[in-house]
């Protein structure tokens, strides 16, 4: 793998969340805070702003479009105020407005333009499923107060986490007909489900029974399997998963290390791999079919969006 450095687009940092099968990839420039699209070729588009708000840009589906939250107002708990928010490809952004809550943001685009993410209702968290038309699915809870969901495949399957009537959050797996299942963990108290796969496979983070220390897993086939963690480490969380069922995330230092390290890793063939760095601090949270990999890198004056792409590291 080699790593290329995205730059800023001239703002302080950069962070790339998702990446499609054109290569294009969403994201964010922070300070001032503009969502963006990179394409290979163009390089950054800058979003933009609604109204001089600032946004950030979330996933990306097939066609380019991209989601994420545009941001009303600042301020401390519960006085932000934010709307989920879609920029269709070659068209103006639209503010999906607070869906009904306090506020709302958007976190996952399929190419059916499904969309998923969660809605603040003040005293509780509400994912949902938002369809082409304009519906709004409340997908539930498993039993407790709050969810939120994370992402949607092209089947419209939502994965995200829930509380249980016992107060842990869960994983789930949620499809229109029969609801919301329980992942489950990998024997600790809390998991959460961060992605899916048009397969199916769901990959997250979740505390295992020994200590409770977070680390990644695939749920497949009705069965959720702890993922090795990369040399070095003892914690780890899945971020995003293809189609050939390649892993991508992030393993942190262990507690208490001053330097606050974190390697941006790979699964695949039940293997482990930290990816090239530019530093000593990275984190992997998309991964397209084509094994293409975006994320965030520590640089010695900030942090920056960073593609990986397949092939020998650069000299």
């Amino acid at each position: 793998m080699q790593i290329v450095d995205l730059g800023t687009g001239g703002a302080a940092r950069s962070i790339a969340q998702a990446i499609n099968g054109k290569g294009q990839i969403a994201g964010a420039f922070e300070f001032p805070t503009h969502a963006f699209r990179w394409d290979p070729g163009a390089g950054f588009t800058d979003l933009g702003t609604l109204e001089g708000r600032e946004t950030a840009g979330q996933a990306i589906n097939g066609h380019g479009d991209v989601v994420g939250a545009t941001y009303l107002s600042y301020g401390t708990g519960k006085s932000e105020v934010h709307h989920a928010i879609l920029w269709p490809i070659g068209e103006p952004a639209r503010d999906l407005g607070s869906l009904g809550g306090m506020r709302s943001s958007a976190t996952g685009i399929n190419d059916e333009r499904q969309i998923v993410g969660v809605i603040d209702h003040g005293t509780f968290l509400r994912g949902f499923l938002r369809e082409p038309s304009g519906k709004l699915i409340d997908i539930g809870t498993l039993g407790g107060s709050s969810s939120r969901a994370w992402g949607v495949n092209n089947a419209g399957q939502v994965v995200g986490a829930s509380r249980t009537i016992h107060g842990a959050f869960h994983a789930f797996l949620w499809q229109q007909g029969t609801g919301m299942m329980d992942l489950g963990t990998i024997g600790g108290l809390n998991s959460e489900a961060l992605a899916i796969n048009d397969g199916g496979q769901v990959v997250g983070w979740s505390e295992d029974w020994w200590n409770n220390d977070p680390r990644a897993f695939v749920w497949s086939g009705g069965a959720m399997r702890a993922l090795p963690h990369p040399p070095g480490v003892t914690r780890s969380a899945a971020n995003h998963i293809n189609r050939l069922g390649q892993i991508v995330g992030a393993a942190p230092s262990e507690p208490g290390d001053p330097a606050g390290k974190m390697a941006a890793c790979l699964w695949q063939n039940r293997l482990a791999v930290s990816l090239p760095s530019l530093t000593s601090w990275s984190a992997a949270n998309g991964i397209n079919d084509l094994g293409e990999i975006v994320g965030v890198a520590g640089t010695y004056t900030g942090r920056n969006a960073v593609l990986w792409a397949p092939g020998p590291p650069a000299p």
